[in-house]
Order: structure tokens, then sequence, then C-alpha cells
């Protein structure tokens, strides 16, 4: 998948560039999980809801429900899960 890349403001007001790692769907909300480097050898990764705006374009806001919160914390940890047994079945493979 081609690197897609988005300007986010951080936490303390800073733009930073963002990676789209992928776009996924629960319960008919969608969702974004995108990379900052952190450092040279070092992302953090973030998860915003997309809001669709009357325009056409779409905002990523923060997640603020804790239940919600929990359930794509789940989902990205089954998606890293499943995508570290895909590489390892790979380069075993």
């Amino acid at each position: 998948m081609e690197s897609r890349k988005v300007k986010v403001i951080d936490e303390h007001g800073i733009d930073r560039e963002a990676n789209i790692i992928c776009k996924f769907s629960i319960d008919d909300k969608d969702y974004v999980l995108y990379a900052i480097e952190r450092d040279n050898e070092n992302d953090n990764l973030f998860v915003s809801k997309l809001v669709n705006n009357n325009d056409g374009t779409s905002n990523m806001v923060n997640i603020e429900d804790s239940m919600e919160k929990n359930r794509i914390n789940e989902v990205i940890k089954e998606l890293i899960t499943y995508s570290i047994n895909s590489e390892e079945g790979v380069l075993n493979g």
C-alpha cells in the first residue's frame, strides 16, 4: 500500500506529518490508524475517528468515549498480531 501523508496537530499544538497506515470501520464508524515519527528508528501509533463534513471531506478527531477507546484498542491489537503472524509466515514459509 502506498503511504499517504497528512498533517496533524499534536497535543502541544505542533504541526506533525503523519503516515496513514489503514482505515477501518467498526459499528458503522470510520477510523484511521496512523504513525508519527518519534525519532529516526521509532514511530508512535495513533487512532482517530473520521467525521464526515458536509463538503465531502473528513476530519480526524480524538476518541473521547472510554468504551469506544477500549474497543478500538482491542481491534488494533488484533490487527498488529495478525500482521506480525502474517509476516512471520512469509519469512518462515
